[in-house]
C-alpha cells in the first residue's frame, strides 16, 4: 500500500489572516489559497488575488525550516451543470 506522510490543516492563522489550507510534507510547507468564481473571464483576476493575498497576509510567516510553496487555486462554479445533473440521494 502506498501512503503519504502529509499533515494538512484548514484555516491556519498567519501573521495577518488565515490561510485556507496548509499542508506539510517532508521538507515542504504548502500554503493554499482558494477562490471561487462563476465567470470564466474572472479566473485570471481571482488567481492573481489569491497569490497576492498569500503574500500580503504573510500566511507562510511562521517558524519553520521547511521550504514554503505558495499554491493559488481558482475553482469555476458551474451551476448550469449542477442544475442538469440528476439529484443525488443518500
Amino acid at each position: 500500500m502506498l501512503t503519504f506522510n502529509v499533515s494538512a490543516s484548514t484555516e491556519v492563522m498567519g501573521s495577518y489572516g488565515r490561510a485556507d489550507i496548509t499542508a506539510e510534507a517532508g521538507d515542504y510547507l504548502y500554503v493554499f489559497e482558494l477562490k471561487v468564481t462563476d465567470n470564466s473571464k474572472d479566473i485570471a483576476t481571482k488567481l492573481s488575488e489569491a497569490k497576492d493575498q498569500i503574500i500580503k497576509n504573510k500566511y507562510a510567516r511562521r517558524l519553520t525550516d521547511k521550504t514554503v510553496i505558495h499554491v493559488a487555486i481558482v475553482v469555476k462554479n458551474n451551476s448550469e451543470s449542477r442544475e442538469k445533473s440528476a439529484p443525488h440521494s443518500l
